[in-house]
């Protein structure tokens, strides 16, 4: 006679992979996987200080990993990692390979899904390194198995949507590029996970743009954050002819600007993308 488990005891028996545990979107992952009970392997650059427990946090370098890192049949893997642009670094060509390599692993140890998280600025002409890379790498893949998300702004306690707020919460007054007309799509950090854990259990594979909300401008979309943060805030319009060479300037002496070059040059090429139906394809109300 065939005992049914509880769900939960399952899911105790469904690996889960995740690249850039240390980052904004990746720890976030490890800690929704992880309260519900899936098994996370969380793959991170350095060590962890705020640890889960529970999860198996192992050291990992996408210059040069081991196939080891990925368990047989693990259901999914989650690539979130990612080598940012900095002059000189070779950053596009490294995560070109380091996919590549990670997706040749994955096939060879059965993994049920490979879920890339890519980016609405991916596209054959995009302006940013970011956005050439994200692109490239989507290449690899095929979406008749594997499975491509392209998220909008992710809304959350990190990420760039969290650098604008540390700028409106220091600074009454806001630098405009372009004038602030350019479309902004936002998706809220717990509902791209709901999307990526819906995807794993229903086995959806392909390529989708995930949004939710409104769209707004990037000027209503700072008005809003300053709303929020009960803050009362002035604009500066400069074009992105001035501001790109000020950026460049400052980013001699630091590298711990709050908004870089790459994250201009996104904003500059902002344009509407069809999101997903969540419903429709995901089941997420």
């Amino acid at each position: 006679m065939r005992i049914a488990l509880p769900k939960i005891l399952l899911r105790m028996d469904k690996t889960i992979v995740v690249t850039g545990a240390n980052g904004f979107i990746g720890r976030y992952l490890t800690e929704y996987f992880s309260e519900r009970n899936y098994k996370v392997i969380a793959l991170i650059h350095r060590a962890y200080k705020a640890a889960l427990p529970g999860v198996d946090y192992r050291l990992f370098e996408l210059d040069s990993f081991a196939g080891d890192v990925i368990p047989e049949n693990t259901i999914a893997v989650i690539h979130a990692a990612y080598i940012p642009y900095r002059k000189g670094n070779n950053s596009d060509e490294r995560n070109l390979r380091a996919t590549k390599r990670l997706l040749e692993f994955s096939r060879k140890k059965n993994v049920g899904k490979f879920v890339f998280l890519s980016s609405f600025s991916a596209m054959p002409d995009a302006l940013s390194h970011y956005g050439q890379s994200k692109y490239r790498q989507e290449q690899l893949f095929d979406i008749s198995k594997d499975l491509i998300l392209r998220p909008a702004l992710v809304r959350g306690e990190g990420g760039l949507f969290r650098n604008i707020e540390k700028v409106i919460e220091k600074s009454g007054i806001i630098p405009l590029p372009g004038g602030g007309k350019q479309p902004v799509q936002l998706v809220d950090i717990d509902v791209l996970a709901k999307v990526i854990e819906s995807s794993i259990e229903k086995d959806i594979s392909g390529a989708y743009n995930i949004a939710s909300g409104n769209r707004l401008t990037v000027k209503e979309l700072y008005l809003d954050i300053a709303k929020s943060l009960n803050r009362k805030i002035r604009f500066v319009n400069i074009p992105f002819a001035l501001i790109l060479p000020a950026i460049g300037l400052l980013s001699l002496f630091t590298e711990n600007l709050p908004v870089t070059k790459e994250n201009i040059l996104g904003l500059k090429q902002m344009a509407v993308r069809q999101p997903a139906g969540l419903k429709t394809v995901f089941g997420i109300d």
